[in-house]
């Protein structure tokens, strides 16, 4: 849902249902929305603040690297290090989330890294997501699987 917008516009989200939602900021200025995830019972919510910034600087782009295929209790090193800037910013910072696993929750070891570590603790799917700033504005998320296979 969209809480805040730039006052000027208005803006619809195509498929609020979708796992992804993206929307094309048509003004500068300072977007608000809040994720609201509910399994019929319990309800957790997330806000999310985007910020368009003029035209001379470009957002950076996250890259989490390829999906890959482990065996669980192994240590995995997610690899955002190809994530870039098109203006040319060396001094990205990183954003790691763990997003899904296949049971307990997990820790990265450091989720500001370009390549945090972790151990897959049981056999499954494990997704991260990553976003990259430049100090300035910050990337679309991108995502990585890991599936954790039974040794």
């Amino acid at each position: 849902m969209i809480v805040s917008a730039p006052a000027e516009i208005t803006i619809t989200l195509a498929d609020t249902t979708a796992t992804q939602i993206s929307f094309p900021p048509r003004v500068v200025g300072s977007y608000h929305l809040r994720l609201i995830v509910s399994d019929g019972r319990d309800q957790s919510t997330d806000d999310v603040f985007v910020i368009i910034t003029p035209v001379e600087n470009k957002a950076p782009i996250a890259n989490a690297g390829p999906d890959q295929q482990v065996f669980a209790g192994n240590l995995v090193t997610l690899d955002g290090s190809l994530s870039s800037d098109p203006d040319g910013s060396v001094a990205l910072l990183f954003q790691w989330i763990v997003a899904r696993t296949p049971g307990a929750a997990i820790e990265l070891s450091e989720p500001s890294a370009s390549q945090p570590t972790f151990i897959p603790t049981e056999p499954g799917e494990y997704v991260f997501g990553l976003v990259v700033s430049d100090g300035n504005s910050t990337s679309i998320q991108d995502v990585v699987t890991v599936v954790a296979l039974a040794q």
